[in-house]
């Protein structure tokens, strides 16, 4: 009991260092904090704990441009939190200078709580199962296709809307679990019984691994991006959409495509920049 006391108070003295962009610029200087749910090849510690990927280089560069653009040195300082739901509870009820990165989907319900930076990246989002089940080409075939599995997603996320969506209309009496890591989800999905919603580039980074599990492209859903966030009305929200602007909306960007495709591989880059 003490614990689970002791850790959301230390998160939270934690994150009160962060610092506003009005006393970043009195200062001329300042710390931000970064707070990243694990993901391959996006933000995750490498083996000396350091946080690396695609979205702690583009955090670095926004500091580049900060430094270039105002004479103003800002130093991130990663934080990893292993759990999706407390890394974006955590940039929701923080302040100036707390910074979230977890592939976050941007929806008009979430941009009621947070600050979204634009769009980084556009998403597919694609049903896996166990490879040994054939196909779903046609969604009313899902119940039949996938009988015996339990639905698998993540709690508070749109994966989790996506299955339960999936339950309303084809499968009421739908079994549903909870999982809290992308890593769970493609394990538990590989070696039987679950089947689940993941995002596009979680399946081609399986599928490159020979990992078994099955793409049903019934249910294939695009049309999302995600975005940087931020607690509500942070200030830093203009000079973020001014880095972004600076750099051909970030999405077209040359420099941030060669970063995704060191990190990511071509295959997503292209995919999720639309190339």
């Amino acid at each position: 009991m003490i614990l689970c006391w002791l850790l959301p108070s230390m998160a939270m003295a934690e994150d009160q260092l962060a610092a506003s962009w009005q006393d970043t610029q009195v200062a001329g200087s300042a710390e931000i904090l970064v707070v990243y749910a694990p993901s391959t090849g996006w933000a995750e510690p490498d083996e000396e704990g350091q946080a690396v990927g695609a979205m702690i280089e583009l955090i670095e560069w926004f500091a580049g441009f900060v430094a270039e653009e105002h004479a103003i040195e800002v130093r991130p300082r990663f934080i990893l939190e292993p759990d999706w739901s407390q890394m974006y509870a955590r940039i929701r009820d923080g302040s100036d200078g707390l910074f979230g990165l977890g592939n976050v989907t941007i929806t008009e319900a979430r941009d009621k709580e947070l600050t979204f930076s634009p769009p980084y990246v556009h998403n597919v989002a694609v049903l896996i199962s166990p490879q040994d089940r054939p196909e779903v080409v046609d969604a009313d075939s899902v119940t039949e296709q996938l009988a015996g599995l339990t639905g698998l997603a993540f709690a508070n996320t749109l994966h989790e809307q996506r299955m339960r969506q999936l339950a309303e209309r084809y499968w009421p009496n739908l079994e549903l679990a909870k999982a809290t890591s992308n890593a769970e989800i493609i394990e538990r999905v590989a070696t039987g019984g679950y089947f689940a919603f993941i995002d596009g580039y979680n399946y081609y980074h399986a599928a490159d691994r020979g990992v078994a599990v099955m793409r049903h492209s019934a249910f294939d859903d695009g049309g999302e991006s995600f975005g940087i966030i931020m607690p509500k009305d942070s200030d830093w929200a203009p000079i973020v959409s001014a880095f972004f602007e600076h750099n051909q909306g970030l999405v077209d960007s040359p420099r941030w495509h060669a970063i995704l495709v060191e990190h990511l591989g071509s295959g997503i880059a292209d995919l999720m920049t639309g190339r």
